[in-house]
């Protein structure tokens, strides 16, 4: 695909998940498609991996206990709903267990990133993980998400963070613990499962470990500042 098509393409796909417009960002003669034309491999890897989450990820609706009430699935292109910063999260941080919500995080790109102590794989992407959120402090969150179906409970994270991470490294990053919550929002069967959030709350993409490194963070970043999502 040329260069001119395959921009005409993300501007369609970006104005659809990002809901503005990017005419500007994107002509011939800006700054942007400049950059952009030498990582056109990293848009089109980017947006399949994200169209084929829309594709896959069946909406659903769940009710249960502790005050869950029906959440509906969303999908990429689609915003968080408001309670996703507000809600109580129970979170495992800096050795100790808080209940907090994730309002501090508004403005930032936020990866959530769904894991199990018994995912060796899962393991494994944590240094990486906590390099990153250190690299771009400013810019990105990197939050763990241990679901409660997975059947890990506090003292086996505590445990997995002790004798895990506290040696190969990821060990500062903070992990939403028991949740019941996020996973009906982004239902999945595999980990690690990554969920890319704009600083404005959109979806971006749902994607595999492979995604997750300085080259693609730095893109969607340039991307995101173009777009006006850092104020």
């Amino acid at each position: 695909m040329n260069t001119p098509r395959l921009l005409a393409f993300v501007r369609l796909y970006i104005t659809y998940i990002l809901q503005v417009r990017v005419k500007h960002y994107l002509s011939t003669d800006s700054v942007l498609f400049k950059v952009l034309k030498g990582k056109e491999t990293f848009l089109m890897g980017f947006i399949l991996v994200s169209m084929f989450s829309l594709s896959a990820q069946t909406p659903r609706k769940d009710s249960g206990a502790n005050g869950l009430l029906s959440i509906a699935a969303i999908n990429v292109g689609d915003r968080v709903p408001d309670d996703f910063y507000t809600r109580q999260y129970k979170i495992f941080k800096d050795g100790n267990p808080i209940i907090t919500d994730l309002t501090h995080l508004k403005g930032k790109l936020i990866i959530l990133d769904f894991w199990a102590s018994w995912c060796g794989m899962c393991l494994t992407q944590m240094p990486k993980g906590e390099k990153l959120s250190q690299r771009y402090a400013d810019t990105l969150a990197m939050v763990l998400v241990n679901t409660k179906h997975r059947r890990d409970d506090l003292a086996k994270i505590k445990k997995t963070y002790t004798e895990n991470l506290s040696r190969i490294g990821g060990s500062s990053l903070p992990t939403v613990y028991e949740d019941e919550y996020l996973i009906r929002l982004f239902p999945h069967a595999s980990i690690p499962r990554y969920v890319w959030i704009s600083p404005r709350g959109t979806v971006l993409a749902i994607t595999g470990y492979t995604f997750v490194n300085k080259k693609q963070i730095d893109d969607v970043i340039d991307l995101l500042r173009g777009q006006g999502n850092y104020e």
